[in-house]
């Protein structure tokens, strides 16, 4: 498992870190030397910090890979631990992808849609503006019995690309409920 660690004291400029700790970061070799006082090291570290993964604690998002970092400190002593969990991260969101989209959509399914939803609320302002729109698909069981169900998905698909664009502002969650209805919540416009 690549790993690595570090030690910071506040009454000293110098921070001493394991062997491929630079690498595990991806940092080249030219700009080792800039990280190696302990201004531009608390600056690594705040750029470490700055994109951290939702629904993870202590697991941040550092150019193609994932990071877990924790610290301590002890009196003058930061000591830390940066560990490399991009294998475990790439298998959660495969996860995720199957457990919380449509597959032939793309789109959050029902029960990850109102997941999403319920989070959204909770986090509005509640003078915030709120609406719920159910879109159904006409004919859909026709065209599947008439022309086959690859035209009836296709059908759908566009359906979807036409809904997505309504749907490319930020405070907008679509979701397919199910076989030919969708959910459209917007806030705060």
């Amino acid at each position: 498992v690549p790993i690595g660690a570090f030690e910071l004291r506040d009454d000293q400029d110098q921070v001493f870190v394991t062997e491929g700790f630079y690498d595990l970061l991806s940092i080249p070799v030219d700009q080792i030397g800039f990280h190696d006082s302990r201004e531009g090291f608390l600056a690594l570290l705040e750029q470490v910090t700055t994109n951290p993964e939702p629904e993870e604690a202590q697991i941040y998002k550092v150019g193609d890979r994932w990071i877990k970092y924790t610290s301590v400190r002890d009196g003058n002593i930061i000591q830390g631990i940066m560990q490399d969990v991009t294998p475990e991260m790439k298998e959660k969101q495969a996860i995720r992808k199957d457990r919380d989209l449509d597959p032939l959509t793309g789109l959050l399914n029902r029960k990850a849609f109102q997941y999403q939803v319920e989070r959204a609320r909770a986090e509005s302002d509640t003078s915030c503006c709120q609406a719920l729109l159910m879109v159904d698909l006409d004919n859909l069981k026709s065209i599947n019995d008439t022309y086959g169900h690859q035209w009836g998905d296709q059908y759908i698909l566009e359906s979807v690309r036409e809904l997505k664009s309504l749907a490319e502002r930020k405070h907008t969650i679509l979701g397919r409920r199910s076989g030919d209805e969708f959910l459209l919540f917007f806030r705060g416009w």
